[in-house]
């Protein structure tokens, strides 16, 4: 019988708190908790405006409710009950809710400035990586035309080069052969003056031996 008993009270202690009402206390400053339905009974505690609290027990004037904060049940006026949430509650959460978007609008400006920063930056150096390109293509250009400069000028030296060997043989035959008739033209020379000095000795000797007779 007493497990009976007890296994009934505890099913609807169960439904009681499995499917009890959340409600509000109503928008005064505080109230009484109590022990019991009506205000004879002790004071528990005092509730605040805005605090939750779930139904246990529905009353038509009293009703026993359990204290979501620290779970301590007890009774409280009906009237001071509300499925609504508070005024005061609603600003709070605005409160709050516009504090968070006040933040977040600040930082996606800060955000944005950083951005904008970083695009200058990037547009800066965009524009140097661009001069600098120009630079690098121009240095091409002027390579290249310097590079079939060069070439050309190599083929010309090369070939004036080789003319210039070729020339300097040419003058190294002609300084031999012009030597060999400068000595053929010397001894020849030399022939004809000892044969013109041998021509006068005899001339001479004539002479002499015609003025003894």
């Amino acid at each position: 019988m007493k497990r009976t008993l007890f296994a009934c009270t505890f099913l609807l202690l169960f439904s009681a708190t499995g499917f009890a009402e959340t409600m509000y206390i109503h928008e005064v400053l505080k109230i009484t908790l109590r022990t019991g339905p009506g205000t004879d009974h002790k004071i528990l505690s005092m509730i605040e405006s805005g605090q939750n609290v779930n139904i246990i027990e529905k009353g038509e004037e009293w009703s026993k409710v359990r204290l979501l904060s620290s779970g301590k049940e007890g009774w409280v006026l009906n009237r001071f009950l509300t499925d609504k949430i508070p005024t005061a509650m609603q600003l709070k959460a605005l409160e709050s809710n516009h504090q968070k978007l006040t933040e977040k609008y600040e930082s996606l400006v800060e955000k944005a400035e950083s951005y904008k920063t970083e695009n200058t930056n990037l547009q800066t150096e965009l524009s140097e990586i661009k001069k600098q390109f120009e630079e690098i293509s121009n240095a091409h250009e002027s390579l290249k035309k310097g590079s079939a400069d060069y070439f050309k000028l190599k083929t010309s030296y090369e070939k004036s080069s080789k003319q210039l060997v070729e020339q300097t043989s040419t003058m190294e035959i002609l300084k031999e052969k012009l030597q060999q008739k400068y000595l053929s033209f010397f001894a020849f020379g030399a022939g004809v003056l000892l044969l013109g000095i041998i021509i006068g000795i005899i001339f001479k000797s004539g002479r002499k031996q015609s003025s003894l007779y």
